[in-house]
């Protein structure tokens, strides 16, 4: 089962990286539901295959799906993975994507600030996805009429790396 869920989550991958976003969201999301109850609610490769979830949805301009999923990768990565992981700030990264995809800058900012340092810098200047991130930063502090950091921001909306 283990095999079989990780395989189709790379199939699934591979299907939105050609464009069949809606068909690699239904396969991961089966391949995330399997996984639930093949290898438990905590497990890395689950953590895997709702990253993956999340940034299909969201591809596919589904951003309340890829906050739900990004939110339980989150959860996830919590338990398995120290402050400041690479895996733990990107999970972070992608809730505050969606929830800024939604609308809601204010909530979104705080988990953008989260991912900020563990994930969007440490990709490579020229990256599509640092890219993605920067921008999606700068309008949420635009739109909130601040163009910095905010201090203890991680405290509101809820995002908390704790």
């Amino acid at each position: 089962m283990v095999v079989r869920d990780v395989v189709d989550g790379h199939h699934a991958v591979l299907l939105g990286g050609i464009g069949d976003l809606q068909t690699a969201a239904d396969e991961l999301a089966t391949a995330v539901a399997e996984g639930e109850k093949s290898l438990g609610p905590g497990h890395p490769h689950l953590a895997g295959l709702l990253d993956n979830l999340a940034a299909v949805r969201l591809a596919a301009g589904d951003a309340r799906g890829a906050e739900q999923a990004s939110r339980a990768c989150f959860e996830v990565r919590q338990q398995l993975h120290p402050k400041g992981h690479f895996l733990r700030a990107r999970s972070a990264a992608r809730i505050g994507l969606a929830l800024q995809a939604q609308g809601l800058e204010s909530q979104a900012l705080p988990w953008l600030e989260l991912g900020e340092v563990g994930y969007a810098l440490q990709l490579e200047v020229g990256d599509p996805r640092r890219a993605e991130f920067e921008r999606a930063l700068a309008s949420c502090r635009e739109a909130l009429g601040s163009g910095e950091p905010r201090p203890s921001s991680a405290s509101e909306g809820h995002a908390s790396d704790g």
